[in-house]
């Protein structure tokens, strides 16, 4: 069976994927090469965070039908938002590779014992163990599998087999969802092990460094980053939703990915970190340093990991001891309005310069 395979670095970890026939990596036409070709420069994209009630922007950088190149078919995956961050085969080792296998048969349901189940969330999702693998099913909204990730005992390899309905593979747009999730939770599994965190926030960019801001789901952190583009002169959106963590000769730094939530910023480019803020709806605006054991909890709460792995928890248990030990981190009580960005940027950007 024709088989294609590409390369990705993320946060300096670099992974494969490898598409089955009848699945094939799109290719672009040059208004959309432009794009991936700034984003992979890490130039600053004219996108705005999307807040809750906007209308959702396409998650690509193909932004309509006319855009699409003449070699396409509907088993055309558009990955367009790895393409920023491909690299080629001599770039390091790979941290995993995941290969989409129509053809490989689904595992025996009753062959698995159930981890834990996710159902508040898209996609819903089971995790289960089977042996030592573990199995991923992506549920659609009606509880059917869309697809089915296996994750071998090292982490380093994965199947995802998208399900047939009716005797018809899914076209590409149909399964795309599932599979950044994924490609998600593989490099979640093997880059916890390396120190390198995925987490939710919104990052945004000033000066040399950057701000990531963190709250519970529903909080304004995508407002909050909107806030400052508008008011902070000089900023500027790295990710929106699940940026990488990870220490470089002592320093935090911040790394943009193909996963960003409803907002399409993929762009290849990193920050030292300056501060990390977590976000509460108040009737007022107000920014407090905090440190040790507050600041772990609320970091805890906004990384992506494999709880239930003993390696992966000790590893992350070490990072974020270590960010919230090292790295200003602050709660704020705020408004959705101007005074809260310029209030958080004065305040964060004060310290900074006085612990410099």
């Amino acid at each position: 069976m024709e088989r294609g395979i590409r390369r990705y670095c993320v946060g300096d970890l670099v992974f494969g994927l490898e598409l089955s026939a009848p699945y094939s990596f799109m290719e672009y036409s040059e208004p959309v090469m432009e794009r991936i070709r700034s984003a992979a420069a890490g130039i600053l994209a004219p996108v705005l965070p999307t807040r809750a009630g906007d209308e959702v922007p396409t998650r690509t950088f193909v932004r309509s039908r006319d855009e699409l190149t003449p070699e396409t078919t509907s088993f055309s995956v558009d990955l367009s938002q790895y393409e920023p961050f491909r690299t080629g085969d001599g770039t390091g080792e790979e941290l995993f590779c995941l290969r989409v296998a129509p053809d490989f048969p689904l595992p025996d349901p009753s062959e698995e014992t159930l981890i834990f189940d996710v159902t508040d969330t898209l996609p819903s999702y089971r995790a289960c163990s089977r042996g030592e693998e573990t199995v991923f099913r992506f549920l659609t909204a009606s509880g059917s599998t869309a697809a089915v990730l296996t994750i071998s005992a090292d982490f380093s390899s994965g199947i995802f087999i998208p399900v047939a309905r009716e005797g018809h593979l899914p076209p590409g747009k149909a399964f795309l969802f599932y599979l950044n999730m994924a490609l998600m939770v593989m490099y979640t599994y093997n880059a916890s092990l390396l120190g390198a965190l995925l987490v939710h926030a919104s990052v945004i960019c000033h000066g040399e460094g950057a701000h990531l801001f963190l709250g519970k789901s529903g909080t304004g952190k995508s407002t909050h980053s909107r806030l400052w583009l508008e008011n902070v002169e000089g900023s500027g959106l790295l990710n929106d939703d699940n940026p990488v963590l990870r220490f470089v000769d002592g320093k935090l730094w911040v790394y943009g990915t193909p996963w960003s939530g409803k907002t399409p910023c993929y762009r290849n480019t990193s920050r030292r970190v300056s501060s990390i803020v977590n976000l509460s709806q108040a009737p007022f605006n107000a920014v407090r340093p905090v440190k040790g054991i507050p600041a772990y909890s609320f970091l805890l709460s906004s990384v992506s990991s494999v709880r239930w792995d003993r390696k992966v928890m000790d590893s992350l248990t070490s990072v974020l001891s270590r960010i919230a030990m090292e790295v200003p981190c602050y709660r704020m009580d705020c408004l959705p309005d101007a005074d809260a960005a310029m209030t958080c940027c004065r305040v964060v950007e004060s310290n900074e310069s006085n612990e410099q």
